[in-house]
């Protein structure tokens, strides 16, 4: 099996560096996952991320409107059409990121993709969605506080949130930074690092930022937001043994909040 001990050199970085790789990498990053995610090369999206998302909308109520914050190259978006009547809205602030969830989705008319942020988003004026999905998308944004002010500003009253992160407890020894001197769980930290997934690798660095699970759940609260579920999904054995990857802990950590005023 592949061990998840492998080492992944991460460097700590300043904000401002860390703003300059918030958007930039994807674009070099966006027809790499695409051809991993349509060979079916990623584990970690075929046994985990898409059984718990499908699990998790199959428990709630059918959403009027979905919007996809941070859909990349657009292959989990097209399976939220799944579970709403209406038209699903994608974003993304990367240009081919966009481009190439554009063309995965074209020949379906029930989705609307935006090359921009969630900020720009509302400062347009645009809203009134029932379910917001931010999958993979928090550890790599540097300004979490607005991020999640816009996201609620455009969800209808009692509207939801799904999240899905980066554990913030497990990832640090996953990837081999807890050792570093510069690493505390307790502190926000921007870190440069190649991007991969557990059997390929891009050669892009990016960003990831770590911050406790305290800092996401007091920025949830402040923007207005009550969570109502958490979920550490494990990969199954069976699917482990497919694929050759071990995991001994959960890599990614889901919410679910509910818009509280």
């Amino acid at each position: 099996m592949t061990s998840s001990k492998q080492h992944h050199p991460a460097t700590q970085i300043s904000e401002d560096e860390a703003v300059a790789l918030e958007i930039a990498p994807w674009d070099a990053i966006a027809p790499i996952r695409a051809a991993d995610l349509d060979s079916g090369r990623d584990p970690s999206f075929n046994s985990v991320i898409l059984p718990t998302v499908r699990t998790i909308f199959r428990q709630g109520r059918k959403p009027t409107s979905i919007i996809d914050i941070g859909c990349g190259v657009g292959r989990l978006t097209r399976e939220f059409a799944k579970y709403s009547d209406g038209t699903v809205t994608a974003l993304d602030p990367s240009p081919v990121s966009a481009q190439l969830a554009s063309q995965y989705l074209a020949s379906q008319h029930r989705f609307d993709v935006h090359n921009m942020t969630v900020q720009q988003y509302v400062r347009l004026g645009y809203g009134g969605h029932g379910l917001a999905v931010a999958c993979m998308v928090l550890q790599d944004v540097v300004h979490l506080d607005s991020f999640l002010v816009a996201t609620h500003s455009l969800l209808l009253p009692r509207g939801r949130l799904l999240i899905a992160i980066t554990h913030p407890y497990y990832w640090p020894t996953y990837w081999h930074y807890d050792n570093e001197p510069w690493y505390r769980y307790d502190r926000v930290l921007f870190i440069r690092s190649e991007f991969r997934t557990s059997l390929a690798r891009s050669g892009v660095q990016t960003l990831h930022v770590h911050r406790p699970l305290q800092t996401y759940f007091a920025a949830l609260r402040s923007a207005g937001f009550l969570v109502e579920q958490l979920i550490e999904p494990m990969m199954p054995i069976a699917a482990q043994k497919r694929s050759g990857v071990e995991w001994n802990t959960p890599h990614f950590l889901f919410l679910v909040a509910r818009r509280g005023r």
